[in-house]
This record gives structure tokens, sequence and C-alpha cells, in this order.
């Protein structure tokens, strides 16, 4: 099971409404709070295993650093720690609900740290033509969101 990438990236910072409800720290412990309702439904259903996966470096994404204007083609820091603040509180999250929940396994998948080593460190694990590719190809839609964007928010 994962959450949060799409909950974040385009619940909260592209649809205006979400960030009149909540701040970002609010908006974290609301989503925790659904993963943790859906998990113990899940338990109620005879589920007793079941991995829940972390966020990737989300300001890594093609979109977000062709779109990232004051710094181009690079990762945007702030979705990144985000991201990593999240994950904390999805592991404690997961903590807690094995020690509720008797006789279920609840492992917490972390792909951020992987992820952006290979990210900011791709000759360690071989050459990455793809990522500029998706880069290139990804401009062309960013500009649409862009507009869309404003036209919602502004």
């Amino acid at each position: 099971m994962s959450l949060g990438t799409n909950d974040f990236l385009e619940n909260y910072y592209t649809i205006c409404g979400r960030r009149s409800q909540f701040t970002i720290q609010q908006y974290q412990d609301f989503l925790i709070g659904l993963a943790e309702d859906f998990v113990k439904k899940l338990y109620a259903l005879g589920a007793r295993k079941l991995s829940l996966t972390g966020l990737s470096p989300m300001g890594c994404l093609p979109l977000e650093r062709s779109t990232n204007f004051m710094h181009p083609n690079s990762c945007v820091k702030e979705y990144n720690d985000l991201a990593s603040q999240f994950n904390g509180k999805l592991d404690q999250s997961v903590a807690k609900l094995n020690g509720e929940l008797p006789g279920m396994k609840v492992l917490f998948s972390n792909p951020y740290d992987l992820l952006l080593q290979i990210i900011t460190a791709p000759s360690l694990y071989g050459k990455f033509d793809l990522l500029f590719i998706t880069l290139h190809t990804s401009k062309i839609q960013n500009i649409r969101i862009i507009l869309n964007f404003n036209k919602i928010c502004f």
C-alpha cells in the first residue's frame, strides 16, 4: 500500500482548497490518520501482513524538476524535505499499528534514500539516459499544467 505523492503534489500544492483547510503539518497528520484507518479496516477483514510504502524524493520527479524555475532541472528541496518528514511519521505510525493490532505485521518500506542516491549519484548505478528523455518530454506537458494552475488559483 502506498500513499502520499499525489496527495501532496496534486491535492495539497496544486488544488488551493486543501491549503486553506490544513497547514502542511496538519495535512501530513490527516493522511497518516486515513492510512491508519484503512489498515485497521483491512485488519478487520482478515489482513495480517501488509507493506506500507513511504514517499520517494518527490521533489526529484521529472515534472517537479522541469518546473523548478528557481533552480532549473534541480530537485525541489521543499518537496524532498516534506517527503522525508512524512516518511518519519509513517514509520512511527507503522510501529504504532503493529503494537495495537494483535497478529498484524505491517512493514514500512522506505524508498527515499535509495532513489535519492540513484538520482543524485547516477554514475554509481550506470548510465541513465532515460532521465534526460523524461525531463525533456515533460516540458510541453508542464506548460499546460502551469497555465491550468494559474487559472484555478489566481
